[in-house]
């Protein structure tokens, strides 16, 4: 079994390179392969078994050498999303059967407490930690009962945006080929330098982690609170990249003087994480033709990637998702798994070697969306002559209105493209009259007059959908709550809109 670890540092454990270039936190790629090499001697000292590893950290250097010494030793990382409270990790490390965590000591205390000193888990900060302890914490069940493979690498939870949080299953195999895809497409080197504004426990964050270790190239660490701090840091850190998900971008260009800066090292930006509304993909291409722009589209069961949209094919066709990323093949199945006519809706089923072994414990959600090996995601779109793909909406995200199917996402696409609507989400609600029908909540430009504003959105709704497809109701949120991914949390968003927060 090759290890990926090994894979991504071979080639440059030597380097005396700055991998993190941050001033108050760096890390050189020859640090990091010594400090991996003394953590790895512990763990397989001290934790003999293969076991499901907890890390709970920012994203920092803490992070990486903990990260990859668990990879390494060949045990699991069960990575832990920070902005969930002490009891919600409590439940999800219990269920897992997960017996030992490492966390920051910011967070590390928090997490003991809730546990208690007599529990079986066990929460250390340091992997030498472990240096005084014997050599226990054994899985109640092997492996092979808990239908995990034997060259499980990490497990990352789906992002939840609805409160359903499942542990997807990836490989090393699948690490590594999808790590290779990315690198390819991208075209990415040594020179490259990333800015990160996504966190590492999110699988597109991950992506940038592992792809940038690959090639020897370096990234900054983004951790300032506000979004528009980036603009210096490109500058002041010479970044070659940035990604970002549609809110990143969304940030950038209504609310900063992103796209009238004038970088001297930005090369290229990639988008994924969701659709971004076409009006923001085409300001960035008309006013910003010297940056390469990547739209792209990808799922945690998927490693990362699935298909990119190069610079070169955006203009002509902008909303598409593009192709499929090399070895990636991509269908559009019916109903019955077959194959659509070009111009047809079907829903989008990918395989390759980057597809997810399954999800953590959860054999009856697994076989949902892998059969025959194929990953179906339940997104449903539709190809055109040229095989360029566009998503219509989530299979699951429709509803029946006095008798008429409703895509939302094709509403929320909708109301996007009104001036000073900066994000957009359409939910079902429950009307006494007609029954279910569908509301929206809209966060809109600081300076918008918002009552003006209402009667804009309506009557563009008015004019772009049928008449059912048009909301019931329109809300104003100041700020969308979301999750550590850059998504909405549907669960906060509809607590606000049945409250005062939404006006």
């Amino acid at each position: 079994m090759e290890n990926f670890y090994y894979d991504l540092l071979e080639t440059h454990k030597t380097s005396s390179k700055k991998f993190i270039v941050n001033s108050d936190d760096q890390l050189r790629f020859h640090e990091i392969w010594d400090r991996v090499c003394i953590n790895v001697s512990l763990l397989k000292t001290k934790l003999p078994e293969k076991q499901l590893i907890g890390l709970l950290a920012n994203n920092s250097s803490y992070f990486i050498i903990q990260y990859l010494s668990i990879i390494a030793s060949g045990h699991v990382v069960v990575l832990l999303d920070v902005l969930l409270k002490p009891i919600e990790h409590k439940n999800n490390i219990e269920s897992n059967n997960v017996k030992v965590i490492l966390a920051q000591p910011s967070m590390a205390s928090k997490l003991k407490e809730v546990f208690g000193a007599k529990s079986n888990v066990k929460v250390f900060t340091e992997v030498i930690d472990l240096k005084n302890n014997p050599p226990i914490f054994k899985t109640s069940k092997s492996f092979s009962k808990l239908e995990i493979p034997d060259d499980l690498a990490i497990i990352i939870f789906t992002s939840g945006s609805t409160g359903n949080r499942k542990g997807v299953m990836l490989t090393h195999q699948n690490l590594i080929v999808n790590t290779n895809s990315i690198i390819e497409y991208l075209s990415l080197t040594s020179s490259d330098r990333m800015n990160v504004v996504l966190p590492f426990t999110y699988t597109y964050g991950l992506s940038l982690l592992h792809t940038h270790l690959k090639v020897g190239a370096s990234i900054y660490l983004h951790s300032s609170s506000f979004l528009g701090t980036v603009i210096s840091e490109i500058e002041d850190y010479q970044c070659t990249g940035l990604a970002g998900v549609p809110i990143t971008f969304q940030v950038l260009l209504s609310r900063t003087t992103f796209l009238k800066q004038n970088f001297s090292t930005l090369k290229y930006m990639t988008q994924a994480g969701g659709k971004l509304a076409d009006k923001y993909i085409k300001k960035i291409s008309s006013e910003r033709p010297d940056i390469k722009f990547f739209v792209m589209y990808g799922a945690t069961e998927a490693t990362s990637r699935l298909t990119f949209l190069s610079p070169e094919e955006l203009e002509n066709n902008i909303g598409s998702i593009g192709k499929a990323i090399p070895k990636v093949s991509i269908e559009l199945l019916n109903e019955n798994d077959q194959p659509v006519k070009p111009g047809d809706t079907g829903e989008i089923v990918a395989s390759g070697e980057n597809i997810m072994a399954g999800y953590l414990h959860n054999h009856e959600e697994t076989v949902k969306v892998l059969k025959n090996g194929k990953l179906h995601t339940g997104d449903l779109a539709f190809m055109n002559s040229e095989g360029f793909i566009y998503i219509v909406g989530r299979k699951s995200r429709f509803i029946k209105s006095m008798g008429y199917k409703i895509y939302l996402d094709g509403v929320e696409q909708a109301l996007l493209e009104v001036n000073q609507v900066l994000n957009a989400c359409v939910f079902e609600i429950n009307n006494s009259l007609i029954g279910e029908t569908i509301a929206a909540v809209i966060e809109a430009d600081h300076d918008a007059d918002l009552d003006k504003l209402k009667i804009l959105l309506f009557d563009h709704c008015n004019i772009k959908l049928a008449s059912y497809e048009v909301p019931f109701e329109i809300k104003f949120i100041k700020n969308m709550p979301l999750n550590s991914s850059g998504k909405i949390d549907m669960l906060k968003l509809k607590d606000a809109f049945n409250s005062d927060t939404c006006v």
